[in-house]
This record gives C-alpha cells, structure tokens and sequence, in this order.
C-alpha cells in the first residue's frame, strides 16, 4: 500500500475533522429543535390521524388583549367553514383543541408562610400545549366542575409546605380557599430555564383569577395582580386542509393580535427566513409582553440560525469533497462500462470525433484557397 504524503494526511484530517463538526452540529440543530415541546402540539394532537394539523399562537398587546366571550365566539364558528368542504371530525373526537391564557402575580398563603407567585391564569387545554411534568396529583382542566383547584410549581410548593406531594392540600388566595391539583416541574431546556422570570409559579383557572383581579385591593388578604385580567395569549391547534389555513382564521378573528406559526418554526427552510430578517427581529412595532414559553421559542430560533450558519460553513468543504468523489467514481464507472460492454464505442467516438476534425481541417483550408484566389483576383 501506497504511503500517503503529508500534504495528503493534513488533507484527510482536515476533512474528517470537519465532517465530525458538521455531524456533531446537526445532531445540536436536531435536539435543539425538538426540545421545546410547547411547538408540537400538533403533532401530539394528530396522532395517527392522516389529517393536517397545524399550530398557532396569537399574542395580545399590552391594554389591548382579548376576552372569553370573544374566544368562545371563535369556538362556535371553527367547526362550519371545515365541514363545509368535506373536512369532518372522526367519531367522538374534534379536529381542533385550543388554549388560553392571562399572566400577573398573586399573594398566597400557606402552612410555612406567605408567597408572591407568577401566575399563569388558563383556559382550554392549556396544560396540552404545555405539558409540564407532573411531580404529584393532576392538571387543572376548564371541564372541571369547580374551578377552586391550582397547579404549584416546585418552588412554590417547597415554600409553601417543604415537600411536593400536596394533592388536596390547601392554600389561601385574597382570604379564599383553594385545593392543590397537583405539582409540576418547570421545564429543563436550557431555552426556557434562561426565558422563565424566576421564582415561585401558581397555575389557576382564568375565570377564577379575573374574578380575584376584580376585587383586588379592597383588604389586606385581597391578591394583588395584574390590574386587567385580559387575555394575553391564544393558542389554537386546527385541521389544516389547506397551508395557512389555520393561521388565516385566527388572524381574521384577532385582528389585533400578531400571529405566530408554531407548527414547523424551527425548520430549515424557517430558520433560513429569520436568518434573511435577523436584524428587523429586535423592532417590536406593538407593544406586546410575551410570555415566557414564547420568548424561549425565539430564543430558540436565535440559536438554530448561529446553528445553521456553522453547519453551512463547516460541511461546505466535506460536501465539495462528497461531490467530486461521486463525480469522479460515476465517470470511472462509466468509463469501465463503456470499454467492457461497448468495447467498439469507443473506438468509433474516437473515429468520428477524428473524423469531425479532419473535416474541420478541411474546410478552413479551402476557405483559406478561396480567400487566396480572391485576393490574387483583385491584385491583377
């Protein structure tokens, strides 16, 4: 065997080395992407249904959110316009699922003391699209029969009780009982760890929370809170008979909301527009807080477009490579084909291009007789 030159080995290191990164980049793109799994809801909602689904967030701006009643008037018509062209619900089952939801602070109270606690007011099937992992007891639903049930996260729950396993436990909001649901971890991609405001976390059933806004400051024990209760957030998972059909609906419903496309956002076609936009991301023309879910998936996006940019740069070099070591097998292959199994073709190539030539040869020189002739022609 053949001893390789330096030249050769920097050569092979150089492109091992990049294909490694290249490798080792996109398996990052790939976990990053799926790791915030309050961007797939779709995908969990359709199961093994052969339907499209597709998943859209509409955020408020601040003083100008939305309300229940206009939420449960968008319910009513989500169902009409998809039968009308053929698009029906499987037995027993729906072909949308939605989410919504208010955010301030509330005053709690509990065996070890008082808490302030970031409050997540839900409605729908909040916890669906937010699936965080239960430490004890259940979520909170908007069919429960009474909404006097909250969700604790784990540090509201630690000090409140100093455990976690407070199923039926009770606590007091604004001199009011309520029942501990269960208890929840907070979630552990690095996205929403950094995008989460810190400290204690209370999840609680929207119509309960407007109720305790609206009586806020009329008592020591009263909760203080946002001063509206409006709704900051929608979320809507729907049958998608046609691109875009779903986020059409929800931006004519909610005109004055900015609409985000969660199914498919961190793609690569996707991250390739925020990278042709990056610098107009940081020129909010509405005054909207997102939540803290929202700011992680922009994050999120930030990450993948640095994550895409190293991916191109360093497997341009091994693709070149892989391009030109196809190449060159393909005519080396073509080549043993053609001598093989055409033994004569190449000889009558070679014949004909020799002879397309010599014609060639030919003809310049009689044009050169004639130029010739011509000219003595015109001396005489």
């Amino acid at each position: 065997m053949r001893s390789l030159k330096r030249g050769q080995i920097i050569f092979l290191a150089v492109l091992v080395l990049l294909t490694a990164a290249t490798g080792a980049l996109i398996w990052a793109y790939h976990s990053t992407a799926n790791a915030m799994l309050s961007q797939q809801e779709a995908a969990r909602f359709r199961g093994a249904s052969e339907l499209r689904f597709s998943q859209v967030s509409a955020f408020f701006p601040v003083d100008g959110g939305t309300s229940q009643q206009a939420i449960y008037t968008f319910r009513n018509g989500i169902d009409a316009p998809l039968s009308e062209i053929g698009v029906e619900a499987p037995q027993g089952g729906s072909l949308w699922k939605d989410a919504y939801s208010a955010t301030g602070q509330i005053s709690i109270q509990g065996p070890k003391g008082n808490a302030t606690a970031q409050t997540i007011a839900v409605g729908g099937d909040w916890f669906a699209f937010h699936p965080l992992t239960l430490r004890s007891g259940t979520y909170i639903y908007e069919s429960d029969l009474m909404h006097d049930r909250v969700v604790l996260d784990e540090t509201l729950a630690w000090q409140l009780f100093g455990g976690f396993d407070l199923a039926g436990q009770e606590v007091r909001i604004g001199g009011q009982r309520f029942i501990i649901a269960g208890v929840v971890a907070r979630e552990e991609d690095s996205a929403s760890q950094r995008s989460y405001p810190g400290g204690a976390g209370l999840f609680m059933h929207y119509d309960t929370f407007a109720s305790l806004t609206a009586t806020s400051g009329g008592g020591e024990e009263q909760p203080s809170a946002v001063p509206s209760a409006e709704i900051s957030c929608y979320e809507l998972v729907c049958a998608e008979p046609l691109t875009g059909y779903t986020s059409s609906i929800v931006t004519e419903a909610f005109s004055t909301a900015t609409v985000v496309q969660n199914t498919g956002r961190f793609s690569v076609g996707r991250i390739f527009d925020v990278l042709s936009n990056f610098g107009e991301r940081s020129m909010l023309r509405e005054a909207i807080i997102y939540p803290y879910w929202e700011n992680a998936a922009r994050y999120t996006e930030d990450v993948l477009s640095v994550l895409l940019v190293a991916i191109f740069l360093t497997g341009l070099f091994p693709a070149a490579c892989a391009a030109w070591f196809v190449i060159f097998n393909l005519r080396r292959v073509w080549l043993h084909v053609r001598d093989d199994w055409f033994p004569g073709f190449k000889d009558r190539t070679e014949d004909k291009i020799t002879a397309r030539g010599r014609r060639r040869l030919e003809e310049k020189q009689r044009r050169r007789e004639r130029r010739g002739a011509h000219e003595k022609v015109k001396t005489k």
